[in-house]
């Protein structure tokens, strides 16, 4: 049994998965919109990234230690990588969580600065490691977890951006914050204010990634150019994995040994990583999110009229939040009844959807069936049930 500090929506028990799809142990069919949390970008045991794996497993070798050497294909997605960020960025860590990545880039932004503060925006999450979570604004599951790493601020008041700040950590689209995007202007002066005190920019791409919001970047959006990049969750379709992407000249402020780990630059990530870039290029994947999710959002939007429970639909591409008029909960559990895996975010008022990017126009239509029939119920609910 799992302890009260992991927090479960249902009590299903998973046999296997395949695509956009989950089976219990009673083998029931559930339509996933959750993507482990964005991190199955390409579905459920998607064949390559799984043949990846074996051959990986089989032929290789389940780890090889970063210190001692590197796998052929390391500097490959490094390659693929490259060529997806901007100009500046040309050097690639990884790690085994988004998390760690955070706090890599927390190391490296304040050796390169000699400074001490980092910032952070209202209603971000940025990981839930001690050192991390200071900046993550979610101030329930954090009390009575301090103290935290020191010199970290959360404020939306950008004109705090002095010369004692080293960098500041944003997403460009909030995920467990309700799936708030901010927007460009915010942005374009947040990048300005750093850029004229001589402080680092650093995007938290994790969740909005990697092709989620129909950019590869979710902060390409606002024609900005960060200093440090974050990437994790769907970027190896399936495998933990954390990436920090900065300059030759940021990384190498940091000396030797700073940055590092057992799993850093593990042989499955990396490969996974690999194979799911390439399947996402060779797949159009990002032009599949474009038009499938115009096409979800719209049927959304003509649910909303259909449903005052529904007060707003946000988020870009496949990251939506669905904002209700009252506590979605019980939206949760009647989606769970229909067979619809959804997400709750750190707003009680709002669900989160976050499809697997290579989803069929049949399973989106099945998805809105399963939550219109859900809605019909939750329409007239006035309590938990």
């Amino acid at each position: 049994m799992l302890p009260r500090c992991i927090k479960q929506n249902s009590k299903f028990i998973f046999s296997r998965g395949s695509g956009s799809w989950v089976y219990t142990n009673r083998n029931r069919p559930l339509l996933d919109l959750t993507s482990g949390i964005g991190v199955l970008s390409l579905g459920h045991r998607h064949p390559r990234i799984c043949n990846t794996l074996c051959t990986q497993i089989l032929n290789s070798g389940l780890h090889f230690q970063i210190f001692n050497g590197t796998i052929p294909q390391y500097p490959i997605v490094c390659e693929l990588l490259n060529k997806k960020t901007p100009k500046n960025i040309d050097t690639f860590v990884f790690s085994p969580s988004g998390s760690e990545a955070v706090d890599n880039a927390i190391k490296i932004a304040r050796q390169y600065t000699k400074r001490k503060k980092i910032l952070s925006i209202r209603k971000g999450f940025h990981g839930r490691t001690i050192g991390v979570a200071a900046l993550s604004d979610n101030h329930k599951w954090k009390k009575n977890m301090g103290p935290f790493l020191g010199d970290c601020s959360i404020s939306n008041d950008i004109t705090k951006i002095d010369n004692d700040v080293a960098a500041i950590i944003i997403e460009s689209t909030q995920g467990e914050g309700g799936v708030i995007t901010l927007s460009n202007s915010f942005m374009q002066q947040l990048r300005y204010n750093t850029r004229r005190n001589g402080s680092l920019l650093i995007t938290d791409e994790i969740q909005c990634g990697i092709n989620r919001t129909g950019s590869f970047f979710d902060f390409e959006y606002s024609n900005i150019i960060p200093d440090i990049i974050l990437a994790g969750k769907g970027l190896a379709g399936g495998i933990p994995i954390g990436c920090v992407m900065s300059s030759k000249e940021i990384f190498n402020n940091s000396p030797p040994g700073s940055i590092g780990g057992t799993f850093a630059c593990n042989p499955l990530q990396i490969v996974a990583a690999l194979e799911t870039l390439k399947i996402m290029e060779e797949e159009r994947i990002k032009f599949n999110v474009i038009t499938k999710s115009q096409y979800f959002r719209f049927e959304l939007n003509e649910l909303k009229k259909r449903f005052s429970c529904i007060k707003k639909i946000r988020g870009r591409g496949f990251m939506i939040g669905v904002e209700m008029d009252k506590e979605v909960e019980p939206l949760l559990l009647l989606c769970y009844e229909q067979g619809l895996l959804v997400l709750p975010t750190g707003n009680k008022y709002v669900i989160r959807m976050l499809p697997s990017l290579n989803i069929e126009y049949d399973e989106l239509n099945k998805a809105l069936d399963m939550f219109q029939a859900a809605l019909v119920k939750f329409e007239n609910t006035t309590q938990y049930i």
